[in-house]
């Protein structure tokens, strides 16, 4: 089947409307337990018809093999940027259980320092992480992250991206394979650095 753009849009669209308005009929702090862990079953249900239809829908994504001798140091790759909506952060709020008033409470913020709501730190993660994976190295893996800061607050409607340099590689104690660290910077529309931290891949020798 042809990748469709427009189907796969409406669905995550439709996604956001359904846990947006979960979240106002289905408040943990207003209702009992019971409501709110149907509100828990409905995400993880969306979740389940979102993944099935991206699964079905979405052309495969591009891979190749880079192996351990192959990482330069200091070599360096920019992504592209990704704009942070108010449905990312009820999104990440629904999944996580996060609904602090940081994020969700646009009133109580207006009485705070930073004036508005702030995109949670670990969706600015999840969304970063995401966008420096362009393609599928298949003789790499994720082994761990390091030294991850949150160093500005990220607002709705800001666009972040990220710059990706190599800044170590080493052997690893388990023969045939070496360690190479990522640097990410996270920054926003203003160049502004809003997250940094380090992406630990432990990569296959040749």
């Amino acid at each position: 089947m042809p990748y469709k753009k427009r189907p796969v849009t409406q669905l995550v669209f439709f996604y956001g409307y359904i846990v947006k308005c979960s979240i106002i009929i289905v408040k943990p702090d207003i209702l009992p337990r019971r409501s709110f862990s149907y509100f828990r079953l409905l995400l993880v249900l969306t979740n389940k018809m979102v993944a099935d239809f991206l699964v079905s829908h979405l052309p495969d994504m591009m891979e190749y093999k880079k192996y351990f001798e192959e990482f330069l140091l200091n070599t360096i790759r920019v992504t592209n940027g990704r704009t942070i909506t108010e449905t990312d952060i009820v999104l990440h709020a629904g999944q996580s259980g996060d609904f602090f008033p940081h994020h969700m409470d646009e009133e109580w913020c207006k009485t705070q320092p930073f004036q508005k709501r702030i995109a949670h730190g670990t969706l600015i993660f999840t969304v970063a992480v995401g966008l420096t994976a362009a393609v599928v190295n298949q003789v790499s893996m994720t082994y761990g992250y390091d030294k991850i800061r949150f160093t500005k607050p990220v607002f709705i409607g800001d666009t972040i991206h990220v710059t990706v340099t190599i800044i170590q590689t080493k052997d690893h104690k388990k023969p045939g394979f070496g360690l190479v660290t990522e640097l990410l910077e996270v920054y926003n529309q203003h160049k502004q650095l809003v997250m940094i931290c380090e992406h630990i891949l432990l990569v296959q020798k040749n």
